[in-house]
C-alpha cells in the first residue's frame, strides 16, 4: 500500500536533482513538496497515488508511479509564469540596485524581510509597520524583499523586487544579500514555499536566516530546524517546535475617544475577501440578533462570494477603507463596540472601546467580547477564533456584555459596569512595545538564545555583533 507523505525538497543543484528523482523511483512512499519544486502534484485512484508531475527548475516530468515501480510518461518546458519570473528577477537588478544605492551609507545593521506580497491592508501589514518603525528608530535598517507590496505605509522602505518561485530565484536572493550587506534575512511567512526550495546551508554562508510564522502555514519541521532562528506572531497554536513567540504591538494613543455605550451601532474593520468572509457574517449576525446597526470599513475584494454576499446584505453598509487609529479617534463615540480579528482587537482596546472577537464558524454565538477575563488567552491566540480545540478555555460572553450594556442603558447603573470590556490599561501592561521588541531584536542578530528567559541590556547591545556561525 503507497503511503502519501510530506518532506522538503533538497537543494537546487543538479546532483540533488538527480537523487531527488531516484528516490522518488525507489521508495515506496511518493513524497510531496511543500515547496515551488520537487513533486508537485500526486495523482490518485481511489484514493491510491499512480502518478506524480515533478517540477524541475528546466523542465517538468510526468511519470506513473505506483509503489517502487516507476515509468516515465513525457516532459515539458516549465510553464509559462515560471520561465517570465525568471526574466522578471533578471529586469529587477537595475531598480533594486537604485533602491539600496539611496540607503545611507553609514555603517548600520540590514536586515532583508522575504515575503510574498503585502496587502493594501491587513494584520501582517501594520504589524510590520510597527516594527519597521521601531527598528528603524534603533538604528537597524528593514529592506523588504517582495513580488507586490501595496501597502502604503511601508513605501517609505526600500522594496526589492524579487520572484520567489522563479528558477533563478536562489541565487537573486544571494545577490541582493550581497548587494545590500544585510547580515540577517528574515521570512515572514504566509507561504513558506520559497524556503522549502532554498539550499538553507548555503544561502546560510551570507547572512544569518530566520523565519517568523504568521497563522497557520504547511511546513516542515527538519527545514525549520536549518535555520539560525524561528519565531512567531503568535504563542497559539503551535505548529512546530522551538518556535519563539513575538506577540504583535500596539500604539496607545494619548488621546482617548469618548465611548457612548447608547449607540446603536457596531463597526467592523477589516480586509473583506473570501478568507475573512465567516469572520464578517458572524458579526452581522451578532448585530442583526441584538438589533444593532451595523458598518463594515476595508477593502472589498471583488471575489465571487463576497459580491454576493453585498448584494444580500446591500452595499450601504460598507464605507470603504479607513485609517484605523484616526478614524477610532474621530468616530469612536458613535459606535456600542468595535469588531474585528487579530491586529483590530489591539487597536479598537488601545482606544479603551469595547471589541467583539467574531468566530470563524458558523455559528456566531460562539463569537466573544475581549473582556478582563479571556485576555490573556485570546491574546495568545492572536485574537482569532478559528479551528479551536474543543478545550478552548474561553467562554461565549454575548449576552453578559449585552446584559451590562442594557443595564446602562436603563440608567440602573452606570458607564463602569462595561469596565471590563474597556482594557487600554490591562493591554498596556501586557505589550511593552520596547519588551517585546527588545526580545525580538536579541533573537534577530543571536545575542539571545530561542526561548530564554534572560533579556537584552539594551538594544545598542546588537550593534557591532558578528556573524554567528
Amino acid at each position: 500500500m503507497v503511503n502519501l507523505s510530506y518532506g522538503s525538497v533538497p537543494p537546487p543543484d543538479a546532483q540533488s536533482k538527480n537523487n531527488l528523482s531516484c528516490l522518488s523511483r525507489q521508495s515506496c512512499q511518493v513524497t510531496k513538496t511543500f515547496g515551488y519544486y520537487g513533486i508537485t502534484k500526486v495523482y490518485k485512484v481511489f484514493g491510491q497515488p499512480i502518478a506524480v508531475r515533478e517540477r524541475f527548475r528546466e523542465k517538468e516530468e510526468y511519470r506513473l508511479q505506483i509503489g517502487r515501480w516507476s515509468k516515465h510518461l513525457f516532459s515539458r518546458q516549465l510553464p509559462t509564469k515560471f520561465r517570465i519570473a525568471d526574466l522578471q528577477n533578471d529586469m529587477a537588478d537595475m531598480a533594486n540596485l537604485r533602491q539600496l544605492e539611496k540607503l545611507p551609507d553609514r555603517d548600520q545593521k540590514r536586515v532583508l524581510f522575504v515575503l510574498d506580497y503585502l496587502m493594501i491592508a491587513g494584520g501582517v501589514e501594520r504589524r510590520l509597520e510597527l516594527q519597521f518603525d521601531w527598528l528603524k528608530r534603533h538604528g537597524i535598517q528593514p529592506i523588504l524583499v517582495a513580488e507586490k507590496m501595496e501597502y502604503a505605509p511601508l513605501a517609505k522602505y526600500p522594496v526589492l523586487r524579487f520572484f520567489g518561485y522563479a528558477p533563478n530565484a536562489q541565487a537573486k536572493l544571494v545577490e541582493l544579500i550581497q548587494w545590500s550587506k544585510a547580515s540577517v534575512v528574515e521570512f515572514n511567512m504566509k507561504s513558506c514555499c520559497l524556503l522549502h526550495d532554498l539550499d538553507i546551508a548555503t544561502v546560510k554562508q551570507f547572512a544569518r536566516i530566520g523565519c517568523m510564522i504568521h497563522g497557520e502555514i504547511e511546513a516542515s519541521q527538519a527545514q525549520l530546524n536549518i535555520l539560525d532562528y524561528r519565531c512567531s506572531s503568535r504563542d497559539k497554536p503551535a505548529y512546530f517546535q522551538n518556535v519563539t513567540p513575538i506577540p504583535n504591538v500596539v500604539e496607545f494613543p494619548a488621546q482617548l475617544p469618548r465611548y457612548d455605550a447608547r449607540s446603536n451601532k457596531a463597526l467592523y474593520i477589516g480586509r473583506i475577501d473570501s478568507d475573512k468572509l465567516k469572520t464578517v457574517q458572524s458579526f452581522v449576525r451578532v448585530c442583526q440578533n441584538h438589533n444593532l446597526q451595523f458598518e463594515l470599513a476595508g477593502p472589498l475584494y471583488p471575489q465571487r462570494e463576497v459580491v454576493q454576499y453585498v448584494e444580500r446584505i446591500g452595499s450601504d453598509h460598507f464605507i470603504g477603507q479607513i485609517d484605523t487609529r484616526s478614524f477610532l479617534q474621530e468616530h469612536g463615540k458613535e459606535y456600542a463596540f468595535i469588531a474585528g480579528v487579530g491586529q483590530i482587537p489591539l487597536e479598537a482596546a488601545a482606544a479603551n472601546l469595547p471589541t467583539l472577537i467574531p468566530t470563524h464558524s458558523d455559528d456566531a454565538s460562539q463569537s466573544v467580547f475581549l473582556s478582563s477575563e479571556n485576555l490573556d488567552v485570546l491574546l495568545d491566540w492572536n485574537c482569532v477564533l478559528r479551528r479551536m480545540p474543543k478545550d478552548f478555555l474561553v467562554q461565549p460572553n454575548l449576552a453578559d456584555f449585552f446584559e451590562a450594556r442594557s443595564k446602562v442603558l436603563a440608567k440602573q447603573c452606570g458607564i463602569e459596569q462595561l469596565n471590563s470590556y474597556r482594557l487600554r490599561k490591562a493591554l498596556q501592561a501586557r505589550r511593552n512595545a520596547e519588551e517585546i521588541w527588545g526580545k525580538y531584536v536579541g533573537i534577530l542578530f543571536g545575542c539571545r538564545k530561542e526561548n530564554s528567559t534572560s533579556e537584552l541590556k539594551s538594544v545598542s547591545d546588537v550593534h557591532g555583533i558578528k556573524r554567528i556561525e
